[in-house]
């Protein structure tokens, strides 16, 4: 039997469906067939005896003994060469029989209930009478027949009634083979459909057998897949967020994640999507050289397309010859390695730089089957890692300076010959003194606004209203003293110029500007400063005849502790006057522009609304 209870149950119904129809044509069209054939002998009687009745005139004649005109005979006899009438007798009102081809039996009376019954009263009797069986007059025939008897009526009046025995037995035969024909035909073609409906169900059932133990299968295997990739992925994840903290950590990773691309080969994709995401270069080369895996951030970082590497080694990819040596060298050795090399870009852009952490990966032989490299671009952390030290430096020399020389005029004015000064000199060296400790004041309230901006705080701001021209030609007279050596043009255009901000922030600014232009001016040269009233804000720009910057320099211009490196005017600074510059310019809602040329000299301009954004403290 079939082991799928819905496929046997479609089985069942077409079994039961097929005997259902077996019986059907048995009980049912077998039936109908031979109720058929009796109608047909009725209406082929009732169609004798309407000829015989109106060729004879047997409605207006007593139907008597001895009154049935001879011709109905030759009549008869004609009927009777068709094989299927075998009698026909003539009845009167009173059931006696007064005409039959058998002359014998005239004289006889039909006795019989259905005569004086059904017959009598106009209505026609057939019955169907099988071989060996009896008539309605109790007569055994050999051969099946139907007995039919037609009233003749005059209006309602009983005049008589025909009697007809017709031979069906050919017919009945006939209905019997058709009958017998049709049920072994329709056996025959349920029993070929139902052997096919069981070999299909039968081949049905094993395939949903067969595709239940393999969804089974299919479905443990997927848990067991499931589970050793998510164990898989747990620990790359792991490894992966411990890749940016310690080197040793870094090396494990690299390790493990040698291990889980060699164990993971059956979750190649959910591996590949989940190394595509790693930040860092992904490069893995096998023992032959030859490119094995590559994510996107390596792409990157190389160059070269992940389609354009894989499978090829790494002598006929287009990558930077550094690169290559950097890969050989991680292949020749057997542990881990860290190299940093450059790549170079197209000028005036500086080289980039890259760490490579090599790891090699083995299977569980020992055998090397090739090396895992992490790239990263450490550009920035390098620079970053520059300018920490040039900060620190600059900014022990920016101290040491000034500390120096307060150091030196203390211990002039405290030692034994500070009486043979003169009050001119003690003033001199005190005022020398107080200018140091300015700068060294100045200095360090640039070291906190920057610490403030570093903390995610605001540089404190209090606006009032004063002239911006006042607080310039301030400065510049100012300047004009402290730096003889260049010329200080003043443009202002800008009388009256008020404006609702910060007066010490905007000094601040100024200072900023016009120490940059005489720190980075060659002696003699000019320094022009300019100042506009425009519609809603006020213009001032500082303009100098240095050796100005590059395009490269300008975009830097306003990070921390960027210095334009100037070797051949050896100037001192933080770099942090131009930083802090712009935050304050955009507390009180301007805007600066900076435009310069090497050689040329640089441009800083500085719109100010009149009113400026909302206070900020």
């Amino acid at each position: 039997m079939l082991k799928t209870r819905t496929l046997n149950n479609i089985f069942y119904a077409a079994l039961l469906l097929s005997v259902s129809l077996l019986l059907y044509v048995y009980f049912v069209i077998h039936p109908d067939y031979r109720e058929l054939l009796i109608e047909n002998a009725e209406d082929e009687a009732i169609r004798y005896v309407s000829f015989l009745v109106r060729s004879h005139d047997l409605k207006n004649q007593p139907i008597e003994v001895g009154t049935i005109p001879a011709s109905i005979g030759q009549d008869v006899g004609r009927f009777k060469q068709d094989e299927a009438l075998i009698k026909l007798r003539v009845f009167d009102p009173g059931g006696k029989i007064v005409y039959s081809t058998l002359p014998k039996e005239i004289g006889n009376i039909n006795k019989n209930d259905y005569f004086h019954n059904q017959v009598a009263a106009g209505k026609v009797y057939s019955k169907t009478v099988q071989k060996d069986s009896f008539t309605a007059e109790m007569e055994i025939v050999k051969f099946d027949l139907v007995e039919t008897y037609v009233p003749i009526m005059l209006g309602s009046e009983f005049h008589g009634a025909v009697e007809t025995y017709y031979d069906v037995s050919h017919s009945s035969q006939a209905i019997e083979d058709l009958t017998n024909h049709s049920i072994v035909m329709l056996g025959l073609v349920s029993f070929l459909l139902l052997s096919l409906l069981y070999y299909a169900l039968r081949h049905a059932d094993q395939s949903i057998v067969a595709r239940v133990r393999a969804e089974q299968e299919l479905r443990q295997n997927n848990e067991e897949l499931e589970e050793r990739i998510a164990e898989r992925t747990g620990e790359l994840m792991r490894l992966n967020e411990n890749l940016n903290d310690e080197v040793a950590e870094k090396t494990l990773a690299q390790s493990a994640l040698s291990e889980a691309l060699i164990d993971m080969e059956a979750a190649k994709d959910k591996v590949d999507g989940i190394v595509r995401s790693v930040k860092d270069g992904i490069l893995v080369v096998d023992q032959t050289e030859s490119v094995v895996l590559m994510n996107h951030q390596a792409e990157l970082l190389v160059g070269v397309s992940h389609s354009q590497a894989v499978g090829k080694s790494i002598h006929e990819i287009g990558m930077s010859e550094s690169l290559r040596d950097v890969l050989s060298e991680a292949l020749s050795s057997s542990g881990s390695k860290n190299i940093d090399f450059e790549i170079a870009r197209p000028a005036p852009e500086r080289p980039r730089i890259l760490q490579a952490r090599s790891s090699v990966f083995s299977d569980r032989g020992g055998q090397v089957l090739g090396s895992v490299v992490l790239l990263q671009d450490v550009t920035v952390e390098r620079q970053i890692d520059y300018m920490k030290r040039d900060f620190l430096a600059m900014a022990a020399h920016e101290l040491m300076t000034p500390l120096a020389s307060i150091m030196g005029y203390s211990e002039l004015l405290v030692s034994e010959t500070a009486a043979q000064l003169k009050e001119e000199q003690r003033t001199e060296f005190l005022d020398y003194i107080y200018r140091k400790a300015e700068s060294l004041s100045r200095i360090v309230d640039d070291l906190l606004d920057v610490s403030r901006i570093e903390a995610g705080y605001e540089i404190s701001i209090s606006r009032v209203e004063f002239d911006l021209s006042m607080v310039l030609e301030r400065l510049v007279d100012v300047y004009r003293q402290s730096s003889i050596k260049h010329e200080f043009i003043l443009e202002s255009e800008c009388r009256n110029c008020t404006l609702y901000a910060d007066p010490v922030r905007i000094e601040q600014v100024l200072e900023n500007l016009l120490s940059n232009a005489v720190k980075y001016s060659p002696a003699g040269g000019d320094i022009r400063v300019e100042c506009k009233k425009e519609a809603g804000s006020c213009r001032f720009a500082i303009a100098d005849q240095g050796l100005g910057m590059t395009a490269e320099q300008i975009e830097h211009i306003f990070d921390k502790f960027y210095r334009v490196d100037q070797t051949d005017t050896a100037r001192q600074g933080l770099g942090l006057g131009m930083s802090i510059t712009k935050h304050i310019i955009d507390l009180h809602g301007g805007d600066i522009e900076v435009s310069s040329r090497f050689g040329e000299g640089t441009t800083v301009a500085v719109h100010l609304p009149n009113k400026g954004a909302q206070s900020i403290n």
